[in-house]
């Protein structure tokens, strides 16, 4: 090999460097030093690991949903034949220009009923649902065949003349859906995760449900309060109730509602929503009627999916068809505007504190106004060749957004996270060097020690001597 390579002593080429260790009998450095290693294990093991579940791998839902709309109802099938609505009276509902309540809306038009097969819509990926109604009729101004055309259809006034004038054009009919509050929103959903070889798949009724509901006018959903949805019927399995749950709730226990027995409702064959062989039990139904009498119904579960009423999905985000909005200086309602909101269904199963099983799923139910403050949608019906009508509704627009994450624990995985939260430990040490010579009053001397040793018969210093004399005098 030789001694020397292109002049370079090839000693010096193939160093060795090792760290040459230097005890410092100083308390102050060691418990520094100590108390960084502790917050660091308390940081890494208790918060990221068994706290949150770091060492887990999460891989993304897939899901589907149905949405399916029903009018109030005397608790049956509206696809039966003796099925009766249970509208409020128009004579009640303070938008509706025959009402006779002492505290009447500042915008009223006439009021109709409606049912859930002739309302609502689907519109990109949501479902629209009327709540105000507008109707024109349109003659057509360009014959067929003209070669020129500067308006193809032109606004019919009441006698079956043309509109004159500039501006908008009005309507022959302006109608406010009637109790449209009370409609009621099946929400049938489940989902798909899978990572590598581990997979789950569930259905709504499978799960335990959970809402978010906000306060009246908190529009940054800042104030809410996350609450079990309670099963009525068809609810397979039990949730996993738990002290760690962290809903600020306590998670509630599912019951199977599916057996029949002579306690159940006396109209056996009746369904709380659209659904054969719903059999709801009397004093479930008590409940529910009780609350939906209050003004706002809780959302329930049944084995078809979660019903919410209208009311509640508005005020899960803090608003109401009634808020009042400016257009052209003057007060309107959201009724008569329409509204955006966007439910999301959020899909887990790692609750806190858990090492190494995963939990059941479960799911929470939020929504969220959209900052939009009109939401319309227009419709035609041809008539005949010269004639159209022209409906333009406001109401509400529906979309919904399944997201969350699913934990799988992967051995591999684990082992990862585990080495590199290890590696993390060393951190303490680089802290205290850089305390130790950067930071301390003392730090000239802890260079002096660290990088040039002790002199010849130095004998390594204690640096805190007093210290020692008073507690071995003592």
């Amino acid at each position: 090999m030789g001694n020397t390579w292109c002049g370079v002593d090839v000693d010096t080429i193939f160093a060795y460097p090792t760290v040459r260790v230097v005890k410092i009998n100083d308390r102050t450095l060691g418990v520094v030093q100590k108390l960084l290693t502790l917050a660091i294990f308390i940081y890494i093991f208790i918060f990221n690991i068994w706290f949150n579940g770091s060492h887990f791998s999460h891989a993304p839902v897939v899901g589907i949903t149905r949405l399916q709309w029903q009018e109030p109802t005397k608790k049956c099938n509206p696809f039966d034949m003796e099925c009766e609505a249970n509208y409020k009276s128009i004579e009640g509902l303070p938008y509706c220009k025959g009402y006779k309540g002492e505290k009447p809306d500042n915008f009223q038009q006439g009021c109709d009923y409606f049912d859930a097969r002739e309302l609502p819509a689907n519109v990109m990926d949501g479902v629209f649902l009327p709540t105000y109604i507008a109707k024109y009729q349109q003659q057509r101004a360009c014959p067929h065949g003209s070669p020129t055309c500067a308006r193809k259809w032109q606004y019919s006034a009441a006698d079956g003349s043309a509109q004159k004038g500039i501006g908008s054009a009005k309507a022959l009919d302006y109608t406010f859906v009637a109790d449209v509050d009370d409609f009621s929103l099946l929400l049938d959903h489940n989902f798909h995760s899978e990572r590598g070889s581990q997979q789950i798949a569930q259905q709504d009724f499978e799960m335990q449900g959970y809402w978010k509901n906000c306060e009246k006018e908190d529009r940054e959903q800042k104030h809410c309060v996350v609450l079990p949805i309670k099963c009525v019927k068809g609810c397979d399995q039990a949730a996993e109730s738990s002290s760690f749950f962290n809903f600020g709730q306590p998670s509630a226990r599912l019951s199977n509602r599916r057996k029949t027995s002579a306690s159940l409702v006396t109209e056996q064959k009746r369904e709380l929503f659209a659904n054969e062989d719903a059999i709801v039990a009397e004093d479930e139904l008590r409940m529910y009627e009780a609350r939906k009498a209050s003004g706002l119904a809780e959302p329930i579960s049944i084995s078809d999916g979660d019903v919410l009423y209208l009311n509640t999905l508005l005020a899960m985000a803090g608003r109401s068809l009634n808020d009042a909005i400016e257009v052209d200086g003057q007060t309107r309602s959201v009724r008569s505007r329409g509204m955006a909101i966007v439910i999301e269904i959020k899909y887990e199963n790692l609750k806190r504190w858990t090492l190494w099983k995963t939990n059941k799923p479960w799911y929470t139910v939020s929504v969220k106004a959209m900052p939009v403050d009109t939401f319309k949608q227009a419709d035609v019906e041809q008539v005949d060749k010269n004639t159209r009508n022209f409906k333009l509704s406001y109401g509400t627009m529906i979309i919904v957004k399944q997201t969350g994450s699913i934990a799988f624990f992967d051995p591999i995985f684990a082992l990862v996270a585990f080495t590199s939260a290890m590696a993390l430990l060393a951190v303490a040490n680089t802290l205290t060097e850089l305390l130790m010579l950067s930071v301390l009053p003392r730090k000239s001397e802890y260079e002096r020690l660290k990088y040039f040793g002790l002199s010849e018969g130095e004998d390594n210093p204690d640096f805190n001597p007093e210290k020692d004399d008073a507690a071995a005098s003592s």
